[in-house]
């Protein structure tokens, strides 16, 4: 596959309309982080950071991750009628995974916060976005697997418009209670109309022709995955909550990591557009092997551009966007930075493809190795540096599960081409 055909075939799956909406609905997130920051104080903006990051790593976990099980089995049935009997499946079981989930939270909620008491609220209040989430994710993914990204990109649109609009707004008013409720309301609402308008609930169900166990339990090892893939970006803030025990470094922390940490999207949105294809084509040697070189020439580049970009602009950046007290952080900044490129070349694709291929053991082995590491090294390194030491331990990290999940894709591509 040339570099064209990559583009030219990113172009027919309607990647620029998922891009685009993508990229606008991060920027809309940015600004309202933004707005967020300046409208509460440092103490207040750490406990409802705090109370974020922990739903944030449970989130993967939602519906038992049958979703991303959905992804996986939808797109390999011939009828359409199949797809809609796996999508009611998949909804009603994850709706009571969810609250069960939701109910383990708040259940100790109380311990989870006690070096921090001020985020009990939040986190009590921030537990229902993870049902309000899996309803979300799941019209989503009914979407991604038609291929109808042209209304999947303008419901991104429509979501991060009204989050950001109703989120300012109740911030203000009411502060950060406020902003937990504009992230539950919007994407609740939002998927009911659409369940409603599009019928996609209705119909009768006919007996399932997959195996349900298979079904679960790939949705159990991807959320598995998951799950350990994003206690590795949220192990530091709870370390530097308990460690250092005070919210304004919680703070500081998480914003200057809101940038670096926000690009994620653009590695993302190519892979969510493609993940469809990528799953069709998971035993196509030809096609992964060109796929990823122009995936990773793209982006190698990119992240050249983002290293530079962080030395020659990182104070200014940070001043302009967040205030005085949040100055004189560049360097803070320019290690994300390099723990994102190396998200960007090998953790964020590599990781995507594995689970398209299937092996989903694998890619959850290595996480839970990396977080294990994350854990040990953010121990020591957050009494010697701070939150540097933190950063230090995150982006060390990206790199090294990045390289790992790469070189299990090369030991897949070898067996594809023993089969032959």
């Amino acid at each position: 596959m040339a570099f064209n055909t990559f583009i030219q075939g990113f172009l027919k799956r309607n990647g620029a309309h998922v891009f685009s909406a993508v990229i606008l609905s991060k920027v809309f997130s940015l600004l309202l982080s933004v707005i967020v920051i300046r409208i509460l104080t440092k103490q207040d903006y750490g406990n409802l950071m705090y109370a974020y990051t922990v739903v944030s790593f449970v989130m993967p976990f939602m519906g038992m991750g049958i979703f991303q099980s959905f992804v996986k089995y939808a797109p390999i049935q011939k009828f359409m009628y199949q797809r809609k009997d796996i999508f009611r499946y998949t909804f009603i079981g994850g709706c009571v995974a969810s609250l069960v989930l939701i109910c383990l939270l708040i259940l100790f909620s109380p311990i989870i916060t006690l070096n921090m008491p001020d985020a009990y609220g939040y986190l009590l209040l921030f537990s229902f976005l993870i049902f309000s989430l899996f309803i979300f994710e799941s019209v989503k993914s009914y979407f991604r697997i038609l291929y109808l990204n042209k209304p999947y990109a303008k419901l991104e649109i429509i979501h991060a418009v009204l989050v950001f609009v109703l989120g300012s707004v109740l911030t203000y008013l009411i502060g950060g209670y406020g902003f937990i409720l504009a992230l539950i309301l919007v994407p609740l609402f939002l998927s009911i109309y659409i369940l409603i308008r599009k019928r996609i609930l209705s119909g009768k169900s006919q007996k399932l022709d997959i195996s349900k166990k298979h079904f679960w339990m790939y949705g159990i090892y991807t959320s598995l995955g998951g799950l350990v893939a994003q206690l590795i970006f949220s192990v530091d803030l709870i370390s530097i909550a308990n460690l250092m025990d005070d919210a304004k470094w919680v703070a500081q922390y998480k914003a200057v990591s809101l940038i670096p940490f926000s690009l994620l999207f653009l590695p993302g949105a190519v892979i969510k557009t493609d993940f469809v294809k990528l799953v069709q084509e998971a035993k196509n040697r030809v096609f992964l092997l060109s796929y990823i070189k122009n995936f990773m020439m793209i982006f190698s580049g990119l992240s050249v551009f983002l290293i530079i970009l962080s030395y020659l602009f990182g104070d200014w950046f940070i001043l302009t966007l967040f205030g005085d007290d949040y100055q004189n952080q560049s360097a803070l900044l320019q290690i994300f930075i390099f723990g994102i490129a190396g998200a960007f070349v090998f953790r964020v694709p590599f990781g995507n493809i594995m689970v398209a291929i299937g092996w989903t053991k694998i890619n959850t082995l290595i996480s839970v190795f990396t977080l294990l590491a994350d854990i040990v090294l953010n121990y020591f390194w957050i009494q010697k540096w701070g939150i540097m030491g933190a950063a230090y331990a995150t982006s060390l990290l990206l790199w090294f599960s990045g390289l790992a999940i790469f070189l299990t894709f090369l030991v897949y591509l070898n067996r594809l081409k023993k089969i032959a």
